[in-house]
This record gives structure tokens, sequence and C-alpha cells, in this order.
């Protein structure tokens, strides 16, 4: 009984032991991103498989340093055209200043502010790959 009481305990341990820290690191795509004003869509549009569902974030939760690439098409290819490198603060979840969401494999970018009096938000998606 001694013994059965010993593997249960350590079973229950080892499960309940499990890190649970998100594991932020790697490369996030393009993949769409939506517009909304007051609220409500005005723009949705899907970036998978396009030149710029190219364009991405390198996240390494370890560095204080995000990468940025841009694509763009250029012609009957697709071309990089802008690489920049961001501040990334993993403990309050921002590159260069701005909030981050980190949603299973997805980064989110939300940017919001108000013209003519209407709230507009521009939501980027970003997909783990």
């Amino acid at each position: 009984m001694k013994k059965l009481f010993y593997i249960l305990t350590s079973i229950i341990f080892i499960g309940c032991s499990k890190d649970e820290t998100p594991d932020y690191d790697g490369k996030y795509f393009f993949s769409k991103n939506i517009s909304k004003e007051n609220g409500v869509i005005t723009m949705e549009s899907n970036w998978e498989n396009t030149c710029y569902g190219k364009s991405n974030y390198i996240v390494n939760e370890n560095s204080k340093y995000t990468t940025y690439e841009s694509w763009i098409p250029k012609g009957n290819s697709c071309n990089l055209s802008n690489t920049q490198t961001f501040t990334f603060d993993s403990n309050s979840k921002k590159i260069d200043g701005q909030p981050v969401t980190f949603e299973g494999n997805l980064l989110i970018l939300k940017w919001e502010y108000t013209h003519e009096n209407k709230v507009i938000e521009n939501i980027y998606y970003y997909k783990k790959n």
C-alpha cells in the first residue's frame, strides 16, 4: 500500500509540475488583418500564400529584440522590401512599446485611434510556423 501511495504521489507531482510557461519563440507570418470602425468590421483580408504573407516577426523570449521582415510582390516574385529590429519585452509582451497578444500559435497586434469621431481599429494576425 505504501508503494502505491508513492507511485500515485509521484504521478500527481510530475503531472502538476509541468512548466506552464508559454513558448513565444518562433517565426510568425502575416496571415490576416481586420479593420473596424466603431466596432463594426469594415475590411478583412487573408494574406496566407501571398507575398505579403511572407512578412514575419521573429520572436526570441531571451532576447531584448525582435526582427521584422516585410515582403511585397514585384512582378511575378516576392521581394524582401524591409528588415527592421524592434525592442521586445517578454514580461510586458510589447514589441517596440506596442502591446501584443499571444493566443495559441498567433501573435496579434492591435492599433486603435480616433479619426473624424470614429474609433478605428486595425488588428494584424501573425501565425507561428
